[in-house]
């Protein structure tokens, strides 16, 4: 498992560690409310935080009913809620149609009063390309056998009319067999009867030109999310880094790429 903590909670439980940097309120009183529970807590054993992402915490848990690990993201509602609210109602609706290898299977969501929680069938000894890029140099042909299995992944979402628009290095597990499996979908959104969508997200160095435009788009952006992690597998940089001095779109358009400090193959 990636990044390990000591915090034990239960699932539902908030974490102080990151919500005492926040004004935890309800999704009440933000005026939004979510479908019904799927799955309830107490299905659930104790559950063990082992890191952060975003302002979202992710849970180790195992069902009651047969001891299977699970992960719980909770992504507690506070000031900031409210940019991500869509995506949250988009993941609810499209998750529990999603069945492809390379995807993780979604369990369920639990809904309380200040907080969301998303289950999803995960092995916790697996671990994550984040994990694995900070140990270890990744072949050419490595590279090419994952960006083919994610590629697989995200015409199948297309298929489902949805974007994924950023892949996650830490939501992007390796399995044995070097089969990768995705975990963790930050930004997801459904497309439009148009197939298309808007709006920014985050991390903002790695949105795709569309966005940064402010325009609608489609698919493409999700395009160009795989091309962000295949130069991050090769470099381990990230091609455009922001920058106080210039601005990421200019960046974009005079291809101002970060310049990677050792040999790779490109």
């Amino acid at each position: 498992m990636d990044v390990p903590s000591q915090a034990v909670t239960n699932p539902g439980a908030t974490s102080n560690r990151r919500t005492g940097l926040l004004f935890v309120t309800t999704w009440e009183e933000l005026g939004e409310s979510f479908p019904p529970s799927t799955v309830m807590a107490h299905d659930f054993d104790q559950s063990i935080h082992f890191r952060f992402a975003g302002y979202d915490q992710i849970s180790e848990a195992r069902r009651k009913s047969d001891g299977l690990a699970v992960a719980i993201r909770t992504t507690v509602c506070s000031q900031h809620s409210q940019s991500t609210v869509r995506v949250l109602k988009d993941l609810i609706n499209i998750l529990p149609r999603l069945n492809h290898p390379a995807i993780a299977t979604f369990l369920g969501h639990m809904v309380d009063p200040s907080q969301l929680h998303f289950v999803f069938n995960y092995d916790p000894l697996i671990t994550s390309i984040e994990a694995l890029i900070l140990t270890k140099d990744f072949a050419e042909d490595e590279i090419g056998h994952y960006g083919a299995q994610l590629a697989g992944a995200l015409d199948y979402l297309h298929a489902q009319k949805s974007v994924v628009r950023i892949l996650d290095p830490f939501g992007i597990l390796l399995m044995p067999g070097s089969i990768i499996k995705l975990v963790d979908f930050p930004a997801m959104a459904i497309l439009g009867a148009n197939g298309l969508t808007s709006g920014n997200y985050r991390p903002s160095e790695e949105q795709a030109p569309e966005a940064l435009e402010g325009r609608e788009y489609g698919t493409s952006v999700d395009w160009w999310a795989l091309g962000v992690i295949m130069y991050y597998l090769s470099t381990k940089d990230k091609p455009f880094m922001i920058s106080m001095f210039q601005p990421q779109l200019r960046k974009i358009y005079i291809c101002n790429m970060a310049k990677p400090w050792i040999y790779v193959h490109l």
